[in-house]
């Protein structure tokens, strides 16, 4: 396995990907239960509150090593690398096939709280230039864990996605002196016909141009650039009360779906060293994305690179709010 650069699109693939084929690893047991061995032998971290635990564990079908210097080689006219990251599987209960709308907001935010915990804790890495947490939410998966679980990936490089969030971050900076997104979340709040929930300091919505039907967007009202940062008392607490109403109305109009966290890249990575995110803190900020799964979209946008959405996202959130 290794990273590949397509010149074209200047994005990183990973090449060879034992993951792809996670789908025919078989347990006898599953590993992950009470008295399961892996998890106890493995453990990362672990947050327990006394009803709830939460264990962080290496993935054991991962696609990334940590333990390696990072390699970069020419190829002729290509670029590649060693197969260097983090692969890290959160597991969020010892309950078997409970949907994440069903966890308490006290649960909730201990798995929250462990994003931020091992985000934090990948980012003393200097190797990493960004760290993603992500959530599959699917009666059908490909993975071989029966429990719930979320995956942490750390990266030599910052995905394309975020990478080109940052750049017009920074240009909106750089011409207004102003978040980008603190002035979209300022227009959803003024014109409210995208708000599906709220709270004190957090709003979740359907983006004005939604990619996929009920599409929905969580962030912070507060100006945050750091989703690790920003999870202490009150802000964590209030994550995990809007994401408790939020969660079952998603759930209502998509079994399926994905929710991805976006973060700012590390800061102790070389790159930020050179300043390429000098204003990173202040133009950039955090927030949740939370993508249901339709087969019509995702063959319109592989097939052709446009999006095309059925669903207004006016309509898809008063949809929701009902």
């Amino acid at each position: 396995m290794e990273w590949r650069k397509c010149t074209l699109t200047n994005q990183w693939y990973l090449v060879g990907a034992k993951d792809i084929e996670m789908n025919n690893v078989k347990f006898d047991n599953c590993p992950f239960c009470p008295g399961g061995e892996y998890s106890n032998a493995y453990k990362i971290d672990e947050i327990n509150n006394g009803n709830d635990h939460v264990v962080c564990i290496p993935n054991p079908q991962k696609s990334l090593i940590v333990e390696e210097k990072i390699k970069r080689v020419g190829i002729g006219f290509f670029d590649m690398m060693n197969n260097i990251g983090a692969d890290e599987i959160i597991m969020e209960t010892q309950h078997e096939h409970k949907p994440f709308s069903q966890f308490s907001e006290e649960h909730l935010a201990l798995v929250f709280k462990m994003f931020a915990r091992r985000i934090d804790d990948l980012k003393n890495d200097d190797r990493f230039r960004h760290v993603i947490a992500y959530r599959n939410q699917s009666e059908y998966t490909g993975s071989p864990f029966q429990h719930p679980f979320s995956r942490i990936m750390a990266f030599p490089m910052v995905p394309k996605i975020i990478d080109n969030e940052l750049f017009e971050a920074r240009k909106h900076f750089v011409r207004k002196d102003r978040c980008l997104f603190c002035d979209i979340i300022a227009e959803e709040i003024r014109t409210r016909v995208r708000i599906v929930v709220e709270n004190k300091e957090f709003v979740a919505f359907c983006p004005y141009a939604s990619r996929f039907p009920y599409e929905v967007w969580v962030a912070p009202v507060h100006h945050s650039s750091s989703f690790e940062k920003d999870m202490q008392g009150n802000i964590l607490s209030k994550l995990a009360e809007i994401m408790s109403m939020l969660l079952p109305k998603v759930e209502k109009v998509a079994s399926s779906y994905f929710l991805a966290l976006h973060t700012s890249p590390n800061e102790k990575s070389a790159a930020f060293k050179n300043h390429q995110w000098e204003t990173l803190q202040d133009d950039y900020h955090w927030h949740i994305e939370i993508t249901p799964k339709y087969l019509f979209a995702d063959y319109i946008e592989r097939r052709s690179g446009y999006i095309a959405n059925s669903v207004l996202p006016e309509k898809a959130a008063e949809e929701m709010r009902s």
